[in-house]
């Protein structure tokens, strides 16, 4: 029998930010919505492609992306098309932010043959949506209640503190990314 290595090689968030981890220069953050863009309309087509010559383009040493499902109405529809527009070698390290609880999600595996028929594998990182609920909690308690609630939270949306824990959750997950990359660099 032939012995396939997953695709998917996961860490705790704990492991990952150990000084022997380095990611690969430039680091590009994706995000997007997760579901709800027609790519089949002409004008989403043409910004897909746009987007994915452009990423292309500034040809990433690490590309991430949180933990989303692949799906061919969201913005991880750039990740499949991103693999098959570069043909740089060797191709970006990719990287998905995960929260613990979600590894068993429904439709989250689906990933590893994505990657298996790109010949490219992803680190995913596991992050403890507790741990850094309390720590953005601490934050926002020693900085106090004007702080700029999360690195990821926009100005112009509705207060943090009436944000649904989903929308909080996910802004946190992407702002972890952000900062064990120390990038700055978000399509």
């Amino acid at each position: 029998p032939v012995f396939r290595m997953s695709p998917l090689v996961f860490q705790s968030l704990s492991e990952a930010k150990t000084p022997s981890i380095s990611f690969r220069e430039p680091v590009i953050h994706i995000k997007g919505f997760g579901q709800g863009v027609d790519f089949a309309h002409q004008k989403n087509q043409a910004l897909l492609s746009l987007f994915v010559k452009t990423l292309v383009d500034n040809e990433p040493g690490t590309l991430v992306w949180d933990g989303d499902n692949a799906s061919d109405n969201g913005y991880t529809a750039t990740i499949s098309a991103f693999l098959e527009g570069f043909k740089k070698k060797p191709p970006p390290d990719l990287i998905m932010f995960l929260f613990a609880d979600e590894r068993d999600r429904p439709g989250f595996m689906d990933w590893a043959g994505i990657l298996q028929d790109h010949q490219a594998s992803a680190r995913v990182i596991l992050v403890d949506r507790q741990q850094v609920r309390a720590e953005e909690r601490a934050r926002r308690a020693e900085e106090g209640p004007n702080r700029a609630a999360c690195r990821m939270w926009p100005a112009d949306m509705h207060s943090w503190d009436r944000a649904q824990a989903w929308e909080q959750d996910y802004a946190l997950l992407g702002a972890e990314g952000l900062r064990l990359t120390s990038s700055d660099r978000v399509f």
